[in-house]
């Protein structure tokens, strides 16, 4: 197998397991839309209100 066929087999493979994982993912866009920092935001803007109404009585 020359270097031109070892390439083009890599590529075939790998646009091939992209393609399952496309077909596998396709019915699951609330895990694909799902971002780490926008959870991240959400948790730091609640850990800072629970803090805020448990120390609201040393006022």
């Amino acid at each position: 197998m020359n270097k031109i066929d070892q390439y083009i087999h890599a590529a075939t493979h790998d646009v091939e397991e992209l393609y399952k994982l496309t077909l596998l993912v396709r019915d699951s866009p609330d895990y694909r839309t799902d971002r780490y920092s926008e959870r991240n935001a959400v948790h730091q803007k609640l850990q800072a209100e629970l803090a805020a109404s448990a120390m609201s009585h040393e006022r």
